[in-house]
Formats: structure tokens, C-alpha cells, sequence
């Protein structure tokens, strides 16, 4: 008898487990058909938005290189950049993770160099430059630090070249600039440093 009593137990038990699978299976069918290549789907941009077959766009996006590698995937909202993205450099190395909400930047940003070696770090909030970013040379150098308040340098600002020499080291208070700050050439270091990185 008591067998019989737990064998319905069991059929009920395993008829909800079905009915919560074919239920997963039909959201994971639903998410499916949202996830979208970028470089394939007919997709529209109207200021800054997002549209596929004219509607705002909710799901996801990738990208592929030549050899099938994902070099990006990212996750929108009512047509907006919502989430996080990645981007990836060939073979897989990561390449940049930036946090979206609702279409403004939110949170840190980081990039690395193809090397491996970080590249950057930001901070926002609301869209804006917020707090400390850092930047760094490919060969792991700092390259520069600087302090941003609502959008505008504020504070302490350092630039250093690829031998770590300091190049620019300055204050910026109420919109002006009180210190070193930097090359008079016009000549843009970032520039110099991809130069060197594209050479090797």
C-alpha cells in the first residue's frame, strides 16, 4: 500500500518537473530568437536607438570575425544599449566590458590592449565621466590618471610617457588648469603609443 501511495507522488513530481521544463524550454526558444547577428539582421539606427522590422529592438546582438570568433555581444533594451557588452580581440582575448542603462553609460569601462595588458578603466555615471580613470600604456605603463566630477576634469590630472617620465601633472579647478600641463607640440601620446603597438 505504501508504495502504491508514493508511486502518484512521484508521477506528480516528475509531471510538474516536465511541465516546468517544456515551460524553460519555450523561454529559452523565445530568448533564442531574440539573440541577433549584428552584421545579418535588418537593423535600423534612429538617434541612437535601435529598431529591427521598425520596432525598438529588445535582445541581443553578436558579432563575428572571419574565423566564426565572437568578437562582440551585447544586450539592448526597447532599442537602447542595456546591460553589459563585450568585445573581444581574435582567439578570444577580451577586448572591452562597458555597462549601459537604458542607453547612457553606467559604471566602470574597461579595455585591454591584444596583449593582454589593460588599456583602460572608467567610471560613470549617468553617461558621464565620474571619479577616477586610468589609462595604460601596452607595455603596462601608466599612462595617465585622472579625476572627473559630473562630467568635468576635476582635481589632480597626470599623464606619463612610455618610460614612465611624468609629462603632465596639473590641478583643474573651476574650469582652468593650474600646473604642468604637458607637450606644446600638439603631439598626441596615445597616438605614439598605438603607433608602436601596430609596428610590433
Amino acid at each position: 500500500m505504501e508504495r502504491r501511495g508514493r508511486i502518484p507522488n512521484n508521477r506528480f513530481a516528475l509531471l510538474a518537473i516536465a511541465l516546468l521544463g517544456l515551460a524553460s524550454c519555450a523561454d529559452l526558444t523565445t530568448q533564442n530568437r531574440l539573440v541577433m547577428n549584428r552584421d545579418t539582421a535588418t537593423v535600423s539606427v534612429k538617434n541612437g536607438r535601435y529598431y529591427l522590422n521598425e520596432k525598438p529592438f529588445t535582445g541581443q546582438f553578436y558579432q563575428l570575425n572571419e574565423w566564426a570568433d565572437t568578437v562582440f555581444l551585447g544586450t539592448y533594451r526597447n532599442g537602447l544599449e542595456h546591460g553589459v557588452q563585450k568585445s573581444w580581440y581574435a582567439k578570444g582575448r577580451l577586448r572591452e566590458v562597458r555597462l549601459f542603462d537604458q542607453g547612457e553609460k553606467e559604471g566602470r569601462h574597461i579595455g585591454y590592449w591584444e596583449n593582454g595588458n589593460k588599456r583602460f578603466d572608467y567610471l560613470f555615471e549617468q553617461d558621464l565621466w565620474s571619479g577616477i580613470q586610468h589609462e595604460w600604456h601596452a607595455n603596462g605603463r601608466l599612462f595617465k590618471q585622472s579625476h572627473y566630477q559630473a562630467g568635468y576634469e576635476r582635481g589632480l590630472q597626470r599623464v606619463w610617457d612610455t618610460d614612465g617620465t611624468l609629462l603632465a601633472n596639473y590641478d583643474a579647478r573651476n574650469g582652468r588648469n593650474y600646473g604642468n600641463i604637458g607637450r606644446k607640440n600638439c603631439q598626441s601620446i596615445w597616438q605614439n603609443d598605438s603607433a608602436r603597438v601596430a609596428a610590433e
